[in-house]
């Protein structure tokens, strides 16, 4: 099931929560509507390849959920500090043909 039916079957009502602050499922589907929109804008459509670096945010969320509906390969890496040469090594050829996204 891709992220953003599972928040389709979600409540409308429901508040998704970030620090101190609360979203409601409103604001999430604009944000991802406008980062759907972002990212058509910078040439990135279905098939892109996208190695991401983000914050564990609403952003992030936003995101995840424009990429599924856009059908984008996304890589995540964590924890880049704490691996080894030989990972960072297999890490960097896995992402050949990839695109960088940092926010």
């Amino acid at each position: 099931m891709k992220l953003v039916d599972m928040l389709k079957c979600s409540r409308l009502d429901m508040k998704i929560y970030q620090g101190t602050t609360f979203f409601t499922y409103k604001q999430l589907e604009m944000k991802i509507r406008k980062m759907d929109a972002d990212l058509k804008s910078d040439g990135v459509c279905n098939g892109s390849k996208l190695l991401v670096c983000m914050e564990h945010n609403i952003n992030g969320v936003a995101f995840l959920a424009a990429a599924s509906v856009m059908g984008i390969q996304i890589y995540l890496n964590y924890n880049l500090e704490t691996q080894t040469q030989k990972e960072i090594n297999t890490f960097m050829s896995l992402i050949q043909g990839y695109s960088l996204v940092i926010f």
